[in-house]
């Protein structure tokens, strides 16, 4: 049998770290470790796997195809090590974390990684906060939270996966005057892209309906009465897309922020998150 050698736990969090925070400098930061202590760590795996796992690229670094594989294994690994620990966990505490999400994981969420979070900690105590992204970045801040998962920029900091946004409904309301379509209460980023390639295309467009919930937007489309902007990963896969060659849409950030300093088992809940990003054949999260 050949002998591999191990791949030590603390540097793969090191390289989840590094991985979501977009730099080895914030990630270094984050980890309250120095950036030449990380450098060495990655060295230490790219010699265990024998492969470089970092690239630079526009004087940043991203993930080679090697890069990319370890990752998908480093979670799967870490939360195999969180589960065994948490079989032994004596102390007999109830856990207790605080967890913000935007609307369109909330389901989902709840469906998977929350679910299988109370498995391992069926004592636990689970705030969840469901609201929109610069909200839950300022309640993050403040300290009421200890992980958000939030939508922004492909650019952002903590951006994990980024998702092309589409237009989603009946496809023969592309034929009237003006197309109607269906938006979320602002701020709302898909509302901001949507109206944005709209006015750059100068196609007439009228918004029928204006919504807080995210139940609502849906059965709106469902029923034919509007298009919407939306992601397949994050909420239509069962509903038809629709071309709209004139009004292009870009791309859209998922954001997830954790802290650093909370107890062990909020980061395996962070770690189960991130675990569930790697659930779907293709890049994405959750699928309803």
């Amino acid at each position: 049998m050949p002998n591999y050698g191990n791949l030590p736990t603390d540097n793969l969090r090191n390289l989840l770290a590094i991985v979501e925070a977009g730099s080895m400098t914030r990630a270094a930061r984050l980890r309250n470790a120095t950036q030449s202590a990380l450098s060495l760590q990655m060295k230490r795996l790219a010699e265990i796997v024998g492969k470089p796992l970092f690239v630079r690229s526009h004087g940043g670094i991203m993930l080679t195809p090697a890069g990319e594989t370890l990752t998908i294994y480093a979670r799967a690994m870490l939360e195999i090590n969180d589960r065994a620990l948490a079989a032994f966990d004596a102390t007999g505490q109830p856990v207790s974390a605080r967890i913000g999400i935007v609307q369109d994981l909330g389901a989902p969420l709840v469906a998977g990684a929350l679910s299988r979070f109370m498995k391992l900690f069926p004592e636990s105590n689970l705030r969840v906060r469901v609201g929109n992204t610069p909200v839950l970045n300022a309640e993050f801040e403040a300290g009421l939270l200890d992980i958000i998962l939030g939508l922004g920029a492909p650019e952002e900091a903590h951006v994990v996966r980024t998702f092309q946004m589409q237009w989603f409904g009946d496809r023969r309301l592309v034929e009237s005057a003006q197309l109607p379509i269906a938006v979320m209460d602002l701020p709302c980023p898909f509302r901001n892209a949507a109206t944005a390639a709209l006015d750059r295309s100068g196609l007439p467009y009228r918004v029928v309906v204006e919504t807080a919930g995210i139940s609502v937007l849906r059965a709106v489309v469902e029923c034919g009465l509007a298009l919407t902007c939306r992601t397949s990963n994050f909420f239509y896969p069962a509903i038809e897309k629709v071309d709209l060659p004139d009004a292009p849409l870009g791309k859209i950030g998922l954001i997830i922020r954790h802290n650093m300093a909370a107890p062990p088992a909020v980061l395996r809940l962070h770690n189960l998150i991130l675990n569930s990003l790697d659930d779907v054949r293709d890049p994405g999260i959750y699928r309803w």
